[in-house]
Formats: C-alpha cells, structure tokens, sequence
C-alpha cells in the first residue's frame, strides 16, 4: 500500500517515481505505434494444429521405428536377417498404413486367398517371376498382412538369385505366426469399431511374434532388382522352401500368388505352406509390398507412357491448389481491403469537404484497423484534420497517443492535442510533441506559452518566466506572451502594466481575457472576474478549455452547482476529459447533480480508465480499490491525480481507517494547487491529532481558499495554538468525537461528502448547524 501512497502524493513525489511514470507511459505509447497494423491473424486458430504437430512430433520422437519384439532367434538355414523387424506404426508411414490401408488388404486378402477364389482365377493371381523387376528406382517396403498356416513360416527374399542355395538370400520374417489368424483378423476389421480400436488383434507370444502391419524397409532398390521372395515352411517333421518359380519349388507347382491393388502402390502376395498344395488356399503367409506406383503398373502391365507428363500436371495442380488457392485468397481479400480502405478515404475526404468532419471520423475509425501501417497513418493524418477543423483536443490527444506520424504535419492539430495533455498534466506525452515542433513552428508564440504553462504546473515558475521573457512578439502573439508573464509576477503593478499591454494589442482574445481573469481572481476581485470570463466565453462559445475554466472559477468560489452545471453543458464533444473526471467527481463531493450520461460517450485517452471507474462507483460509495486496480494497472499516473487522491481519501475516513487517511494526506504534495488547500491541511491536523494528541505547527505556505464556514478553520487554527484565541468546549468535543471529517468537509462546502461521513446522533451540544453534515 505504501507504493499507492507514494504514487497519490503527485507533485510532491521523489523523481525516480516520475522516471517510473514516464517509462511506463511513453513504452506503453511507443508499443501501440509499433503494433502490426492491418493483421487479422488470430493465434487460436493455429493453436490445435499446432497441438497435433507438437504431439505428432514427440510420438514420432520417443516411439519410432523400433524392433519388433519376441521375433525368433534362430536363422534357418544360418541364413542372415535383411533387418530386425519393425513394429507397427513405428514411423510416420507405417502409421498411415496401419491406419488407411491395412484394414482393406486384410478383407482383400481373406477374400481373394481361398481355395474357391484362387481355383476360379489362379491364372489371374499367379504372377510371372519375370515381372516381379522394378522398372524404376523405389523405396520398397514389405508389411505383414496375415497368415492361415498350420505350420511355423519364414518368409525372405533373394535380390541376387532365386530361393535359398544362391545370391544372397535374406530372412524378413524368422516366424511369420501371427495370434489371430487372417478369416478372424478380417471378420473383426470389417467393422467400423474393430478398424478403430486392434485390441481384438491380441498380443504377441514366442509362438506368434508377429502382428499385422510389422514391417520390413528394404531401401531404396534401383531399377532392375529383381524382387525374389521365398518361404521357408516347417510342418513338424522337416522344412520345404518355395520360391516364386515352381521349377525350382520340390513339387514342381506354384506355391506362391501375388495381385496387385490397383490405383495404390501396393502388391498383395501369399504363399501355400504345403507341399503339393495342400489345401490350396494360398493364405499361409501374407504380405504387402510397397513400391512406387509406376513399379506397380508396370507390372500389371498398364504402364502409362505419358505418366510423366501426368505426373508434372497433377503436381503442379496440386502446388496450384495448395499454395496457390491461399494467395489467391489472400491476394483477393487484399485487394477488397485495399479497395475498402481506398474508398473510405475517398468518403472522409469527401465529408471533411461539405462540413461534416464527425462523419468522417465515423468513417475512417470503421476501417482503420484493417489497414497496413503506411495506410494507417495516412488514414490518422485524415481524421487529425477532420479532428482539427472541430477543434477536438481530447480526440487529437488520443490519436496522437496512438500514432505520432499525422502530428509531424498539422500544426494546430498539435497545438491542441499538447494544450489538452497540459491542462491533464500528462507532461510525459506532451514533451516529445513540443520537442517535433522546435525549430520549426509557425506558431511560436502558442508554442512558447504551452511551454511556459507546463514548467508552472511543474512547480518551475522562474523558469517558465524565464522562457518567456526571452522571446517577443508582435500583435496578438505578443498579448498572449505578454498576460501570461503577468501571472507569473511577484510585482502587483509590473503585472498589471503587463496585462494592460497585452489588452491594447488584442483586447478580445480569449486567452488574454482568462489571464484578466485569473489576474482579477487573486487580487480578491471576483466580480471583475467574472465580467472577464463572461467576455472570454463571448470570444469562444465553443471552446472547452475556457469553459473548464470558468468552472473552475466557480468552485473555487465554493459554487459546485454553478460549476457542475458548466461542466455538465460541456460534457458533449467537443469535450475534454478532465472536464468528465471533475464532474463525476464534484458531483459525488460537493452536491448531487441529476444528469442522464448514457447516451454521452466520454472521450478516449489515458484517464478513460479513470472516467469509467467513475461513472461506475454505485451512488453511495466513495472508493473502489478492486474496480479501479483492474482498469488503472496499466496506468500509473491515475495515481497522482487529485481525484483518486481525494476519492481514496474519503473512503479511508468513511471506513474510519485513519491510519491510512493519515498517511495519503501527508504524503499528498499537490500543495497550492490543491483543490482545497485549507481542507487538506484541516485534515491533517485533525488527523494527527486524534492519532497523538498534537495539531503540528503553522503552514509553511499561507494558503486561502473560499469555504461556506471558515469560522470552522479558524477555531482548528486556535486549537492547534496558530491563531489568537480559545476555541469553545464543544469544538474540542466534536474533534475527538466522529463527525469531525463531517463537520471539516461541511464547512468547506463539500456537502454530498459530509453527508456520507456523518453519523448524525453523536453531534456535541452546542455545535451549530451550519457545521452538521447533513444540514
């Protein structure tokens, strides 16, 4: 809490608060204008593919292309293994053949491999050794379909000769058994249910090591290896090898049978296990075997002699489809959007021309978000200019917090944007705009004033005397100079000299008529300086900053409900918002002001956050600490404004938390620009006080402040042994009792606050009304 406290102590916070401050609120700015413009991308949608691939990935990375277990340790024959065997859907395609493709061969196979379907058409499946060549380099794999047998199996290949006894012959499969035989594997993959979920398959044994889908990867083989397989059968007694030649098979008949999957890159083949036929099912050892699919249609003999050309077609539509049928989109809605924005551009320009700027502004804000950054800014520079010709400050601050480029060319459009940043005491964002426009104005004279005005609100009134003195002007730039001097003087008669220069030269200006005014005020004439304000509204009607400022005028004079009413005919555009913040304050202090605000949007800028907070509060709450921490976090400065100081400061007392009420108001460093210099210095003695029994010493700084009882102040003055005289009995009863925050605020006309801070049976006797919070 204690950093909250610091932060609310405003101008009397140490510097490195402010470097905090201006850190936090210049990045803020410069990320908004380094965002991307015109990118509708939304992460969410790449979120799921993402996922999948992040998961894809890890699965192929911890559960890749990996031995089959309890494959057979001996070799038949002393023969060597090709590779160990691969467990289904190790790697990346065997899971897509495990998932698409091995379903359908195993129907197929069951179908196609009975002794009724292979005497109907043997001549159809038996394949010629000769046409088992590859036509054209491949990768060639061998999966594991199923098997029929009775017997215990190995199937190998021979790439160098035919069957066992030449070449180089190789075992795929040391023990081609497999748990659930190939009618079974098919019944149980012919529904949707059993493709889905293989538990049915059952588990691998010593006896049955083999699942459907393990696999052998025999490479990449060039064109013209000859795909030589042969089966090595074991029926109990002795072993029988059979190759893919009958003549060179111990019955002299074919044994095995191959067909090839048209419209795929795969060959079905099997082997009869039994000698002289047997059964003649020819489904004692099922394979597949994977190849290109220009291999395999050479081999049925449906070789395409344009597939080439084909192949460049069907790729190059794909590609087309694929990459191309995204840029096409893009490039398309590119084009719309392009056209969109060209067009809205046109329509604001045109509306800027008859007048009608609001419906530019209207207009260029509905597409702007979907323009690139080039376009983004030359759409800005256009609603800066319709934002100038209506002189909307707050507006132009806003975008100005947004974008910075349109401001480096529209002079009055700055001008305005840094009087509204001032008059908020956002000095962080006004100092990069002046610091744009030295050397190069047109309008030195304004320039130099909004200068001066910033260094005073800093507390640096030498310097801002000292600026000014160092320049002259002539005319009307002059006057301004010259009466904004004057309020900076020591001297009564140097000043008043000043002012009556600067009227000669430009005796209806409106800025030199509010500092006649200002002038008038602290000289304890505020007759004079009403006439003057009077005259300052005559010469700009519209213009909120001297409208504030007449409301201004108004509660210092302790008139809330002449100032509210002000405030309230300016809350429409265009508008400040520090004119918002003040009157949802003074109306929740000072006195009730019945007002319909929802068909009133405030402006954009950085004490929105502020101004929604506000406008939210329920009628008899003073403070919110949750609901403003979620929309101020980001914004730091909120926390030196006197609103939130006076507001949090309220809420402590109301809560009867005077610790922390103590600690805000001491560390408060608003000083003489205090709203109620008097009141907070009341506090604070009240305060300190009740807490140790002493009212500290006099105020380094006379302060005065116009209050509906000052004879309140003037008693706390005596009690803290600062004035001459005793304050009666019953003031020192009402300090010590609870209505003494009630009676301090009711006395400073902030009505509406002693009402909530009252407790209306503990007044003391004796106490008059005009001290009653309620009264």
């Amino acid at each position: 809490m204690l950093y909250h406290y610091i932060v609310s102590c405003g101008k009397g916070a140490p510097a490195w608060l402010y470097g905090k401050i201006y850190v936090n609120m210049v990045s803020r700015r410069k990320k908004r204008g380094r965002r991307n413009r015109g990118g509708h991308f939304s992460w969410k949608w790449a979120a799921l593919p993402a996922l999948l691939v992040l998961v894809l990935g890890a699965w192929l990375l911890f559960n890749g292309s990996n031995d089959a277990p309890l494959q057979e340790g001996h070799r038949l024959y002393g023969l060597p293994l090709y590779q160990p065997v691969q467990r289904v859907a190790s790697d990346i395609n065997a899971l897509l053949f495990s998932r698409f493709m091995l379903p359908s061969l195993v129907t197929l196979a069951n179908k196609e491999y009975t002794h009724s379907a292979v005497a109907s058409h043997f001549e159809k499946l038996a394949l010629d050794p000769a046409r088992l060549q590859l036509t054209e380099e491949s990768r060639v794999r061998v999966y594991f379909i199923g098997e029929g047998s009775g017997y215990v199996n190995a199937l190998g290949v021979n790439l160098k000769g035919l069957g066992i006894d030449e070449g180089d012959p190789r075992i795929l499969f040391p023990n081609a058994n497999t748990r659930l035989q190939l009618d079974r594997a098919a019944a149980m993959m012919s529904s949707r249910l059993g493709r889905i979920f293989r538990r049915g398959l059952g588990k691998r044994s010593m006896d049955a090591p083999l699942m459907p889908g393990d696999f052998i990867d025999l490479g990449v083989l060039p064109a013209g290896t000859q795909l030589n397989f042969f089966l090595i059968a074991f029926d109990g007694q002795g072993h029988n090898t059979y190759s893919v030649l009958k003549e060179r098979n111990p019955d002299r008949i074919d044994h095995m049978v191959a067909m090839a999957v048209e419209g795929t890159s795969y060959l079905l083949l099997s082997f009869e296990d039994m000698y002289r036929g047997g059964d003649a099912d020819y489904e004692d050892c099922v394979f597949a075997v994977e190849m290109s699919m220009d291999n395999v249609a050479a081999l049925i003999g449906k070789l395409d002699p344009w597939r080439r050309f084909k192949q460049i077609m069907k790729w190059s539509v794909t590609g087309g489809v694929v990459f191309g049928g995204p840029v096409m989109v893009l490039f398309v809605r590119r084009q719309l959007r392009r056209k969109r924005l060209k067009q809205a551009y046109k329509d604001a320009s045109e509306a800027i021309k008859q007048s009608r700027p609001r419906e530019a502004v209207t207009i260029l804000r509905a597409v702007k978000e979907q323009a690139d950054e080039k376009t983004y800014i030359a759409l800005s520079r256009l609603e800066a200019t319709a934002l100038e010709s209506v002189r909307d400050a707050a507006e132009l601050a806003a975008l100005y917090d947004d974008v910075e480029e349109p401001f480096k060319e529209l002079e009055t459009a700055s001008l305005l944007a840094g009087r509204a940043q001032v008059e908020a005491d956002r000095m962080e964002a006004f100092e990069p705009l002046r610091a744009s426009w030295r050397g190069r104005e047109s309008r030195p004279a304004e320039w130099l004033v909004l200068e001066a005005e910033a260094l005073a609100r800093r507390d640096k009134s030498a310097g801002a005397l000292a600026l000014l003195e160092d320049k002259s002007f002539e005319d009307a730039p002059e006057a301004l100079r010259l009466a904004r001097m004057a309020l900076l003087k020591a001297h009564g008669a140097e000043a008043q000299a000043l002012l009556d220069r600067a009227v000669v030269l430009a005796p209806h200006d409106p800025q030199v008529l509010r500092c006649l005014s200002l002038w008038q005020e602290s000289l304890g004439h505020p007759d004079h300086a009403l006439d003057f304000w009077k005259q300052a509204v005559h010469a700009a009607p519209a213009d909120p900053f001297i409208r504030d400022g007449v409301a201004e005028f108004y509660r210092r004079q302790g008139r809330h409900e002449a100032a509210l009413r002000l405030w309230h005919g300016a809350l429409a555009p265009p508008t400040l918002d520090i004119i918002w913040t003040k009157f949802l304050f003074w109306r929740r202090v000072a006195c009730p002001f019945p007002a319909e605000l929802s068909t009133l949007s405030p402006p954009p800028g950085e004490l929105r956050p502020l101004i929604d907070f506000m406008r939210g509060l329920p009628e008899n709450c003073l403070w919110d600490p949750v609901r403003f921490e979620s929309g101020a976090h980001a914004h730091v400065a909120l926390y030196g404004r006197q609103e939130v100081f006076w507001l949090r400061l309220l809420h402590a007392l109301q809560v009867q938390n005077e610790a922390e009420a103590l600690a805000l108001v001491t560390l408060s460093g608003f000083g003489i620009r205090s709203w109620h210099p008097v009141l907070e210095r009341s506090l604070a003695r009240i305060l300190t006080y009740r807490r140790s029994g002493y009212m500290g010493t006099a105020a380094d700084v006379e302060t005065s402040c116009v209050s509906t009882a000052p004879v309140f102040f003037e008693m706390l003055e005596q009690a803290a042994g600062c004035a001459a005289g005793e304050p009666p009995t019953w003031f020192m009863e009402l300090l010590d009792g609870g209505n003494a925050f009630a009676a301090a605020c009711a006395c400073a006309g902030w009505k509406a606050a002693a009402r909530r801070l009252e407790d209306p049976g503990v007044w003391p006797r004796g106490t008059p009304k005009f001290m009653r919070g309620g009264a």
